[in-house]
């Protein structure tokens, strides 16, 4: 058969697309958009900065690409991936990848001088990552810190900066734990994958210690960072109309607890799904949250990190 010339632009269209893991894009975005929002609740304020905030998430979408393209590049997937599936690598997508990545940097410096070298950092961590020189992919030690610091506190920083607030301990606190988070995400998306990194020559957790332990190793970070936010919230510094997410929280360990040892397929769906899980925890967490606000806002009383139990920032 043969496909028209416009056929195949679709076909190619598709096929780069499908590599950049759409939904995966989402999360990256809702990161910057969380540290956004942080900035702005923990000092109750009203809205601004949202100009750079444009280019700081148009930014991060050439990051997410970049990276994703890179990473494409060099694991020439054929087994099972978490949000997308395998497809050929085409002829032209280092290259692709690497305009991305300028892209982000040059989009970052209109955000501001911090935005900027976050930019950088983050791009460098993307290139030492997926590199073939570097594969910091396949090292037990590089590759889940290179996912923490980029995903972890890199693109809510980002978020975060634009809005021009002073660090302090609560918001610290708040970024150790999404740190955990993220680096629990990590485990949980590589637990199933242990033949594919085993054949492409990796040494990464699920590798050199099995599915089982790796699981265990996420269930540990996420234990970490919803007990941070526990500590949070018996202090007073979130607001404790949260306390009612973690009975949903102890169901979604004790569901993990439960998965033992996957791989293939099968693992990849059960990954995706308590994965998922997790952002229904978070979107809980936001929802709870935005009532409480509305709460207070509809009293005259005191909004966002201003109205909780210790009044932290006053």
């Amino acid at each position: 058969m043969v496909h028209a010339p416009g056929g195949r632009a679709v076909t190619r269209i598709k096929e780069w697309w499908s590599l950049a893991r759409p939904p995966l894009m989402g999360c990256v975005l809702l990161l910057v958009l969380a540290g956004f929002g942080w900035g702005h609740w923990n000092e109750a304020l009203t809205l601004r900065g949202q100009g750079k905030l444009a280019w700081v998430m148009a930014g991060w979408a050439c990051l997410h690409l970049g990276t994703m393209w890179l990473n494409a590049r060099l694991d020439r997937d054929d087994g099972p991936v978490l949000w997308g599936h395998p497809a050929l690598v085409p002829r032209h997508l280092g290259t692709g990848a690497y305009v991305c990545l300028a892209l982000c940097v040059a989009c970052a410096a209109q955000a501001g001088f911090g935005v900027l070298w976050a930019a950088v950092f983050a791009v460098g961590l993307a290139v030492l990552y997926s590199h073939p020189r570097t594969c910091w992919k396949g090292h037990p030690v590089w590759g889940p810190a290179t996912n923490v610091l980029g995903y972890g506190v890199l693109s809510p920083l980002a978020g975060w900066w634009v809005v021009g607030t002073a660090f302090e301990a609560r918001t610290g606190v708040v970024f150790i734990g999404g740190m955990f988070g993220v680096l629990g995400v990590y485990f949980l998306a590589q637990f199933f994958q242990g033949s594919e990194d085993a054949k492409r020559g990796y040494r990464t957790r699920v590798v050199t210690h099995g599915s089982e332990a790796t699981l265990a190793t996420a269930r540990v970070a996420l234990r970490v960072a919803w007990g941070l936010g526990l500590g949070l919230l018996l202090a007073g510094w979130l607001p404790r109309p949260l306390l009612c997410v973690y009975p949903v929280v102890w169901a979604h360990d004790r569901a993990m607890g439960t998965v033992g040892s996957m791989n293939g397929s099968e693992g990849a769906q059960r990954a995706q799904r308590l994965i998922l899980q997790l952002g229904g925890l978070v979107a809980m967490c936001l929802l709870i949250a935005t009532l409480v606000y509305v709460w207070d806002s509809f009293h005259g009383e005191d909004v966002a990190g201003q109205a909780t139990s210790s009044r932290h920032c006053q």
